[in-house]
């Protein structure tokens, strides 16, 4: 497509993507709403019609002069530089990654709706059943949208809806992620506790928050990081000393701020307190909406929304870790929090989650690759990240085939690896694999690429001095069988 040499000529195209309407839409809102077909996919004739009419008379009241040219043109020249100039995969990548965003956004009206109704004893099935209709309409217009162009173009549309994700809630909206948020959903709707039980890295903290940003979009999500040094006093509150009156004063926890205003807490690694601070909690858990929270400072009545959330890192893998008991764990909901990908041959087989993780980090908001990222290292990295979560998670008979062959550091041999053991004692974690990436894509640092960041996460798989987790890692890669 040729640029258009002035606003009034037949040559302008409309490219008939979705952000040309967004923008044409826009100039609507400002007042120019007579022109016919504003924002139709293909037939938008925006800039001629903000010039002159068939009689050559401007259509514009109060516009005199070059301004209405000068916005016309100007109109022409953008869409003409975002889409013809940069190419027709980037109009395919905004139209998808709109209808990835429309599902999401279906999808949050129910979430929002559903986390509204609570204080009026929740939505009733005809109204879920709406929403939900929503989100079906949502996600067959997706499929119609990515079945018009070529698989890369619909990967990386995704990857750009999946860094916006990434960027505003921390969180990436896989299968497995959309499970645990809508678990979660249910359980704040019904005043249940919940505990989010899984290894490193792997968001369990940051989908708390999203849910936390659903029921109180302007405040900031109530969170304690339990340790080995928390009080009881933590879960209920304590008198301290005014700092501009000097005078002692009630202070809520933050417990007892989610109880009363009716929002989620969350007790981050719960696991790494003493458990007899925690057996302060079994009372706690059992709560429900309307009854009453005791505090120092009197009873407070449990609003609607309230919820008790914790983190854990169990397993042996941990340090400084209590073990929960059962009758603890009784009072919750726990979700189990998995690496994903799970596989037994993770040096071979599929990985698509993992790529669809890496990918998010790589590109921007419109789905463009950064030139600061090779493929070939992108794959490399996400192929070790992977490799190691399922070594460090699995016991070591599981994937006792691919060990074999392999020279085990210290000696090992396979057979010493049949046991319930992990092969390895550390992973890249898909935090740190993101954040590598993160740091590669963004070209403004010194030396800082995919193979730099690869390199620096070898080395802290294992303590100074040993590189017992690198040689299994670095060996299992190379080895294609």
């Amino acid at each position: 497509m040729e640029r258009s040499k002035s606003a009034k000529e037949d040559s302008y195209a409309c490219p008939g993507a979705a952000r040309c309407g967004q923008i044409c839409r826009g100039l609507g809102r400002q007042g120019w709403k007579m022109a016919a077909n504003l924002g139709e996919p293909g037939k938008c004739q925006t800039p001629q019609y903000l010039t002159l009419d068939d009689n050559g008379k401007r259509r514009i009241p109060g516009l005199d002069g070059e301004l209405p040219d000068r916005l016309a043109q100007g109109l022409a020249d953008y869409l003409h530089e975002y889409y013809a100039e940069e190419g027709p995969e980037r109009s395919a990548r905004l139209e998808i990654k709109t209808g990835f965003q429309a599902v999401q956004a279906a999808r949050n009206e129910l979430y929002q709706n559903m986390l509204a109704a609570i204080k009026d004893g929740g939505l009733a099935p005809e109204e879920i059943n709406f929403y939900q209709d929503q989100i079906e309409k949502a996600k067959q217009n997706l499929q119609e949208i990515t079945g018009k162009y070529e698989l890369e173009d619909a990967m990386l549309g995704r990857a750009a809806f999946d860094r916006q994700c990434l960027d505003e809630y921390g969180v990436i909206f896989t299968d497995d992620m959309l499970a645990h948020v809508e678990r979660l959903i249910n359980n704040a709707a019904i005043g249940r506790p919940s505990m989010l039980q899984g290894d490193k890295g792997i968001a369990k903290t940051q989908v708390v928050k999203y849910i936390s940003q659903l029921i109180a979009p302007n405040k900031p999500p109530l969170i304690d990081s339990v340790h080995g040094d928390t009080m009881a006093h933590t879960f209920t509150g304590k008198q301290n000393q005014d700092e501009a009156t000097g005078r002692v004063v009630w202070q809520d926890s933050k417990l007892a701020v989610a109880a009363r205003e009716g929002r989620p807490v969350l007790l981050d690694e719960a696991n790494f307190g003493d458990s007899s601070v925690l057996a302060a909690l079994h009372d706690v858990l059992l709560l429900k909406p309307g009854d009453k929270l005791s505090t120092e400072n009197g009873d407070i009545e449990i609003q609607p929304g309230f919820m008790v959330c914790m983190t854990a890192n169990e397993g042996d893998r941990y340090q400084n870790r209590v073990d929960l008991d059962a009758a603890f764990k009784d009072r919750l909901d726990v979700i189990s929090f998995m690496y994903p990908d799970q596989s037994k041959r993770p040096h071979t087989d599929n990985m698509p989650e993992t790529i669809r993780l890496a990918f998010a980090a790589a590109v921007d908001n419109k789905g463009t690759l950064s030139a600061n990222v090779d493929i070939e290292d992108l794959m490399d990295l996400a192929r070790m990240a992977h490799v190691s979560q399922q070594l460090y998670t699995q016991r070591a008979q599981n994937v006792r085939t691919i060990i074999s062959g392999i020279n085990l550091p210290n000696n090992n041999t396979v057979s010493s690896m049949l046991d319930d053991r992990p092969v390895m004692t550390n992973c890249i974690s898909p935090r740190d694999m993101i954040s590598a990436i993160l740091l590669a894509a963004r070209g403004n640092l010194i030396n800082v690429t995919i193979k730099t960041e690869l390199e620096a996460l070898l080395r802290k798989l294992d303590k100074d001095g040993d590189d017992y987790n690198r040689r299994i890692l670095t060996a299992l890669h190379g080895k294609k069988a």
